[in-house]
This record gives C-alpha cells, structure tokens and sequence, in this order.
C-alpha cells in the first residue's frame, strides 16, 4: 500500500501533494489535482474516486469513458488507464485505494458470487458523501475501533456503489442516445466538445447525430453547447462575484471579446451590464 502510495503521489505537484490516511487495507485522500497526460496503473487495489468537477476522459485499451460531475467511480485493479489531457489543479475531491480482495469479498456477499468488475458509474447521493465522511473523521481521529468502524463504512459504500451503478446502468441503457449526448454537454460545457466525440456517446454516425440532434433539440450541435454555455455564464454573473474573464474561462470559451459578443447578441447587453441590472432587481 505504502508503495503505492508513494507512485500516486510522485505524479502530483509539490504544492498538491495528498495526504493519505490509512485505513484496515484502504487508505483515503482529499485529492486537489487531475492526474490528466498520464497512464495509471491500478495494480492490486480497486480506485474509487469523487470528483466535484468532471474529470478527465480515461481511456483503456482504445475506450474512452467519461464522467460527470459528483459521479462515484470505481475503477477495477490490475488495468491501466491513460488520463486525456494535462495535468490540472482542481476543487478537492475524494479518492480511495482498496486492496482487490476486501472489495472481492464485499462483491461476494452482495452479489452471492465472486464477480470481476469492470469500471463502475454510480450517481452520488446525499448517503455517498455521508459514508465517505464517516470513514475520512474515522481514520483522522483515530478513536477507539477505528479500523472497525472505518471497515465497516468502506463495505456500506462499496456496496451502495454496487446497487446504485445496477440502477444507473439500467437508466442510461433506457436513456437516447441525443439525451446521453445532452447530459455529456452539461457535465462539460466547460471544456472543448467535439461533435464525434458527442457522436460517439450516442453511439450514431456522425451524419444522423447531427440530424436527429437539430430535430430532437431545436439547435445544432455547436449552437446548443452555446446556448448551454451562455445560459450558464448568466446563472454565474447573478451568483457569483468571478471577474467577467475567468467567468468567461469557467464556462469554455477562450476569448473574453468572443463571449461578449455572442452573450450581448442572446441577451442584449454586456456581461457587466447584465450583472449590474441583475443587482438592482
């Protein structure tokens, strides 16, 4: 574990540079950076991460997979992922390594067998935030029967990612391929969305997404990530004090004068007048 570790942490930053708290066969960290441009490997432990912002694509073996915002992910051990990107600071989120064989026996008894799992999606609920931060005030106070009682809370969240990831599954394999595309819009708006790649969520050649998305949405592709973008960087002027370009930064465009100008042809003003107008109302 304690090498392991010690891998994780020669990939960050100086200043960024987690702290892991070890547990009974686990350790837990409040990480503040995405690991993006490298290739992890998981050897023998099971990755379970919370991200606040979305992360970077991983790819394996060729497949990308990409998540949201406040998804608990758990990646299988012995795997090697290469993280899309450049390494970043981030909002701390949290992130735990397992050994392979606590969550086997854990897979085990909920599911009546050992099973191999693949890597896991599993929408955060109110309890996901719950457990992990019983299982962070556990291994930081070290009260008597910690590793107990820290135990016990990884199994009660491993095996809510276990029920939770049926059920998510089961929802996205109801959900159209344009909705999947719509909701990867919203977890990423921020960043630099290629149409393929939005394509390629929804699993429809190029030529018919961009068809069925004008007429299911109303907007072609490049106009809805837009609108989306606008419509967020309005919700922030009102809610927040960010200066108008990193406010233009957080919601993906790269130039302020670019979002000026398209955010006074949807909205009719200036981004700093609409603030303003907003503050007296």
């Amino acid at each position: 574990m304690n090498k392991y570790i010690q891998y994780i942490t020669s990939l960050s930053c100086e200043k960024e540079k987690p702290e892991f708290l070890l547990g009974d066969g686990f350790a837990f960290a409040k990480v503040g950076a995405f690991l993006g441009g490298h290739t992890i490997r998981t050897e023998q432990f099971y990755h379970i991460v919370l991200p606040h912002t979305p992360p970077p694509v991983l790819v394996e073996n060729g497949k990308p997979f990409y998540f949201r915002r406040y998804q608990c992910i758990l990646l299988p051990p012995e795997q090697e992922f290469k993280l899309i990107g450049s390494f970043s600071l981030c909002p701390t989120y949290e992130y735990l390594l397992v050994q392979k064989q606590i969550v086997e026996q854990i897979v085990k008894n909920f599911y009546g067998a050992l099973l191999s799992l693949d890597i896991l999606r599993r929408n955060v609920q109110a309890q996901t935030l719950d457990i992990l931060k019983q299982i962070e005030t556990e291994l930081r106070e070290k009260r008597a029967g910690y590793q107990a009682v820290a135990r016990y809370y990884l199994s009660l969240l491993v095996s809510f990612i276990l029920r939770g990831a049926q059920a998510d599954l089961s929802d996205a394999s109801r959900k159209d391929g344009i909705a999947q595309a719509c909701e990867y819009i919203a977890g990423y708006y921020n960043t630099d969305i290629k149409v393929d790649e939005l394509a390629g969520i929804a699993n429809i050649s190029l030529y018919h997404f961009i068809r069925r998305f004008k007429k299911e949405t109303g907007h072609t592709p490049h106009q809805y990530i837009k609108l989306f973008r606008l419509q967020k960087s309005a919700e922030l002027l009102v809610e927040t004090p960010l200066p108008i370009g990193k406010l233009a930064k957080s919601c993906g465009y790269l130039s302020v004068a670019h979002f000026s100008n398209d955010f006074r042809e949807k909205y009719g003003c200036t981004p700093t007048a609409y603030r303003k107008n907003a503050q007296k109302g």
